[in-house]
């Protein structure tokens, strides 16, 4: 940038020293997107792409969408000479644990009475979601706050697929009077009974209507497996008239193009392999014995996911799940005690969702370049990560110029009896 226009963070000096240039390692992603972006000292403002000197454009470490996306893909951004790599290993394995605890917590509600049921559907468009949360950028993102990972919260589940149930309910009115009067119960937030024991209701004093708790339970929606990012553009065409408001939406005004970024509805650069979102939904009793309200509540989710859509920009067809795909065929189940999708969750064992952290003050430390692995060893036990960017630079040499074994400080963490290396230091210091 220009003279006194250095980019910087707005955290402390010490956190800014420990995370470099660019971040790399296995550090939480949702933290770096919401908290470690770089602004424009000048303006106080958080860019989302390259800002424009002496009539052209130039590398800035200001170019929050291209480094936060290509981070998030593994595709090591490069600014300054400086490459930044996202290790996403322990994501993955707290993306797995996660899908157990779900599990686990499922079983646990059929001793109460609640059925489980998951349907896993291959997102067919990009998925837009916390675009209105608070962020430097003023475009945010959703993600995880333990995981670091994007997620579809239960609470705008639940809100898609009521909305889906009611207009689903108004379908099937044929005389366009009582549509009418359905519609005014609804805007008055009177439902009907069938809806009211689904989803619950408040409490309304003008109609009749008492405070009711619903019994089917949303869960958060987590992807299958770890997705990719892709940036995302919106213009405003007219942004005098819409800002302003002293002219009309005429045709001079100057296009006003705004990034802000997605989930890919592919998990591979190449857009082949579709991503899957598991959803769930504890279904009490009640409302399962019923076929008849069953196959409505089903076809509500199915409603929600492939007409309504998920997140922000829906209109325009973003969160759209293909409730449809041959993919999908084995993906829902209703997980009572007598079958075996059920006994598989209740004997999840407990290491599942168990995480420790373990100090190995001097273990011995290798790297195999055939597959970019590093792997620790300590009194008998074994921990890995990929790639070079934990390794202090002081073992460079030694480690992968030379190819032989250091003895370095690691912490690990470890789930049952897997290791991950967390991070590395020379022997006395932290790691």
């Amino acid at each position: 940038m220009e003279p006194n226009g250095t980019p910087l963070r707005p955290v402390s000096r010490s956190v800014n020293d420990v995370l470099g240039e660019l971040p790399t390692g296995a550090f939480n992603y949702g933290l770096f997107f919401n908290k470690w972006f770089y602004i424009d000292p000048k303006q106080w403002k958080c860019h989302t792409a390259l800002p424009a000197f002496k009539g052209k454009i130039e590398p800035s470490l200001l170019n929050n969408m291209d480094i936060s996306v290509k981070l998030f893909n593994g595709d090591k951004p490069s600014v300054n000479g400086k490459i930044g790599f996202w290790d996403s290993t322990i994501a993955k394995t707290e993306l797995e644990k996660k899908s157990g605890q779900l599990n686990a917590l499922s079983a646990m509600y059929e001793k109460m009475g609640y059925l489980p049921y998951r349907k896993e559907v291959a997102l067919s468009s990009a998925l837009v979601i916390g675009l209105g949360n608070e962020h430097p950028t003023e475009k945010g993102f959703r993600f995880d706050w333990m995981l670091g990972i994007p997620m579809i919260p239960s609470s705008s589940i639940k809100g898609v697929v009521r909305l889906a149930y009611l207009v689903n309910e108004l379908r099937n009115f044929e005389n366009e009077k009582d549509a009418e009067e359905f519609g005014r119960k609804i805007s008055k937030g009177c439902l009907s009974s069938n809806a009211k024991d689904v989803f619950g209701s408040d409490e309304q004093k003008t109609n009749g209507q008492t405070a009711s708790r619903g019994n089917v339970i949303f869960l958060d929606a987590f992807p299958a497996e770890l997705p990719r990012l892709k940036p995302e553009i919106m213009t405003c065409h007219y942004k005098d008239y819409l800002m302003d408001g002293g002219r009309g939406p005429t045709e001079d005004q100057q296009p006003n193009p705004q990034q802000f970024w997605a989930v890919s509805p592919f998990v591979d650069a190449n857009e082949e392999k579709p991503l899957k979102f598991v959803f769930r939904m504890l279904i009490h009793k009640r409302i399962h014995e019923d076929k008849n309200r069953l196959s409505i509540l089903e076809a509500a989710l199915d409603s929600a996911l492939s007409e309504h859509g998920m997140g922000a920009k829906t209109a325009i067809g973003h969160g759209r799940f293909d409730t449809n795909t041959k993919g999908n065929s084995n993906n829902t189940a209703f997980m009572e005690p007598s079958n075996e999708n059920s006994a598989k969750i209740i004997d999840a064992p407990v290491s599942v969702i168990v995480e420790t952290t373990e100090h190995w003050p001097t273990a011995s430390l290798t790297w195999k370049p055939g597959n970019s692995t590093l792997e620790a060893s300590f009194n008998n036990k074994k921990a890995i990560a990929t790639g070079k960017n934990l390794v202090p630079e002081s073992f460079h040499k030694k480690l992968f110029d030379q190819r032989k074994a250091v003895i370095a400080s690691v912490m690990v963490t470890a789930t049952g009896n897997k290791y991950v290396i967390a991070g590395i230091s020379v022997p006395g210091q932290a790691a």
